[in-house]
């Protein structure tokens, strides 16, 4: 970071020293290069805002004229920078033991499009654009030269940050937002579907795996030949959902007990006066009376000590009861909606041919809201059946989950509340949305999930990684309407059956067969890691033979090293063999041969004539009659081992890492 900082500073004086003039467009150029490069070493933004001031308060003085300008400017920018990081000091070392604290920088941000979907720590996943405007109506905005900043370190906000000395996923505190004026974007396409891209900055660091090592790379220094770490697991800490908060505001009537309603009545209030003040009017009589049998305006009610409520829409004749929680069953039955259903002016229907559906739609439609829902025959196909339930209070009710009345299209979303409750309510979201939309094939592990919106295809493959799912998404347009695919291969569709799964037996049975085909075919390509010529070079520092590790610990190994791509399981296989073993005979039987050790009294005549032979076609002894000789060859490769153990040590432990 500081690097780049000083980077900077080098170019901006270069600027400096070598115009011929100082006009506005050079100097708003320095001070917003400046600006970005200070903000992202973490220099607070008062003192940033303050250096720029300074900077072009001296370049637009009329008094300071020519070359003495341009020099004062730069002695300006030195004084101040010093100010802020400290002048040089020699450090003065004790002959003893001396302690050093080192100071290191929090974080470094990160600019992305305002439409790039950012995963929170509490499960939310919200556009860039809509997370700026949430804190930006709270926290005070910072005007600089290329846009603003806000300062939220004040607020508890997370998100999923990759921790590239451990290679995993941690949550890490957000302390400021940052908005740029328009500028040019580079646009990253990974090889995972043909949609799955985004558009950052070009100093927007990636972590990139090179030669066995995760390296943090700026988006402009990316080849073709570069793979970049994508998470295929994030832990996210989910609570539990309670309702009562967002349908308090929805114009509804609850029925409770005399008593219960008397406890909330204001005591010193007549109810003329609590009729009055009513934000949904009611006729004075009619609330009296409705008083009196049992049923009072939600909005007088404090509700958030209830698990369920008897309710309805004012101005409905059906009771209906509703949950306050968000369970499974409740996920369950929106993801039924999500998936096959549709809202009209008091009816919420679900479209399905399969009678695994209809009963559990039945079953789910009296637990939750005691509705007896009614089965009609779908004209449109033989088969087709709609199970409505008819209800204004809910259709009223399910504006809460973003789903009203009319066309879901290409704005359907995920329900923020599923969003941000934990794994179970997910999952069961997920089984039931898959139940209706998505397709398992058979005798090959994979699965398709298809949908007119963008967004939802998106928030699907984040809420899939919950479970170490990882998918691809693509783009089709099928007449003349796009569309987006996300499928799920070979090992993950393997986990999507073990952790998920499907209600619909046909389903079940598909994909309760992949196991078993995984064991035949393999991880898949998405699971395999590049390690290039790491894996050769490893081996032969730890003194393997090939075949030593075919035989007791990876079968088909060759074919990896060769191809330098390997399965996170086999590496996993690799790295434990390695750290039990040690070393390998191969690397044994050389030192024994240098030790001018008796071999007859160590291995077994067999192993012995196999391996000497293995050893003699790879160019490391000569065999004179009885008489074994280490080549100079097989010398230097002993000499090698020797002095990269602490080499050998570190790359196995780089190698371990990629393998959890």
């Amino acid at each position: 970071m500081l690097e780049k900082l000083g980077e900077v500073l080098r170019k901006a004086t270069d600027k400096l020293a070598n115009a011929i003039f100082l006009d506005k467009n050079i100097v708003d150029k320095i001070v917003r290069d400046l600006q970005r490069a200070l903000i992202e070493a973490d220099v607070n933004v008062l003192l940033v805002k303050k250096l720029s001031d300074k900077i072009k308060k001296a370049a637009f003085d009329e008094r300071i004229k020519g070359i003495e300008k341009k020099e004062h400017i730069i002695k300006l920018l030195h004084d101040e920078l010093v100010k802020i990081l400290g002048e040089y000091k020699q450090l003065k070392l004790q002959s003893k033991q001396n302690r050093i604290m080192l100071l290191g920088l929090y974080g470094a941000g990160k600019c992305v499009h305002e439409k790039s979907n950012i995963q929170l720590s509490d499960g939310d996943i919200i556009k860039a654009k809509n997370l700026y405007r949430r804190y930006s109506k709270k926290c005070n905005e910072k005007d600089l030269e290329d846009g603003k900043i806000i300062n939220i370190s004040n607020e508890n906000l997370f998100v999923p940050s990759f921790n590239q000395k451990t290679l995993r996923i941690e949550n890490k505190k957000v302390t400021h937002l940052w908005k740029l004026k328009k500028e040019e974007l580079m646009k990253i396409k990974l090889d995972n579907g043909n949609d799955y891209s985004i558009k950052v900055t070009p100093e927007h660091p990636f972590f990139v795996l090179r030669d066995g090592q995760v390296v943090q790379l700026r988006a402009d220094e990316l080849t073709s030949n570069d793979f970049i770490s994508i998470t295929n697991n994030l832990e996210i800490q989910g609570e539990q959902i309670n309702l009562s908060n967002q349908i308090k505001n929805l114009n509804l009537d609850i029925y409770l007990a005399q008593e219960e309603i008397q406890k909330f009545l204001p005591k010193n209030k007549i109810l003329k006066e609590i009729c009055e003040n009513l934000n949904y009017k009611r006729n004075y009589c009619s609330f009296t009376s409705d008083i009196k049998k049992g049923k009072i305006p939600l909005e007088l009610i404090d509700i958030n000590n209830y698990n369920c409520l008897k309710i309805k829409k004012h101005g409905s004749t059906k009771i209906i009861t509703f949950p306050l929680i968000l369970t499974q069953e409740f996920a369950e039955f929106i993801g039924y909606v999500i998936g096959d259903g549709h809202l009209s002016k008091g009816i919420i229907g679900i479209t399905t041919e399969n009678p695994e559906i209809i009963k559990r739609l039945v079953e789910l439609s009296k637990l939750l809201f005691n509705i007896i829902p009614t089965i009609t025959k779908d004209k449109r196909t033989k088969n087709l059946y709609q199970v409505r339930l008819s209800s204004t209070t809910l259709v009223e009710i399910f504006r809460i989950f973003g789903l009203t009345p009319g066309k879901k299209g290409k704005n359907l979303e995920v329900p923020k509340q599923i969003l941000l409750s934990h794994n179970e309510i997910a999952r069961s979201f997920i089984k039931a949305y898959f139940d209706c939309d998505s397709s398992p094939a058979k005798n090959k592990r994979f699965i398709e999930l298809t949908s007119e919106s963008q967004i939802i295809i998106q928030q699907i493959d984040l809420l899939l990684r919950r479970f170490g799912i990882l998918s691809i998404i693509s783009k089709k347009i099928i007449n003349k309407i796009p569309y987006w695919r996300l499928y799920i291969k070979a090992k993950y569709a393997e986990i999507y059956s073990e952790k998920i799964g499907y209600l619909i037996k046909s389903k079940q049975e598909k994909t309760k067969k992949y196991k078993q085909i995984g064991e035949i075919q393999g991880a898949g390509n998405q699971d395999m890691i590049p390690l290039g010529k790491v894996l050769k070079a490893l081996r032969l520092q730890m003194g393997f033979s090939i075949g030593e590790i075919q035989e007791n610990a990876v079968y088909s190994y060759g074919i990896y090293e060769q191809k330098g791509f390997i399965s996170r399981e086999q590496l996993r296989k690799l790295v434990l063999y390695y750290k039990l073993k040690k070393q390998g005979i191969f690397r044994n039987i050389l030192k024994d041969i240098s030790n001018n050790q008796n071999l007859k009294d160590k291995y077994s005549k067999g192993f012995l004539n196999g391996a000497l032979r293995h050893i003699e076609t790879q160019g490391l002894i000569n065999r004179i009659g009885s008489q074994i000789l280490l080549t100079e060859k097989s010398k230097e490769h002993l000499e090698t081992i020797n002095e990269t153990k602490t080499i050998s040590k570190i790359l196995l432990e780089n190698v371990e890492k990629l393998a959890v």
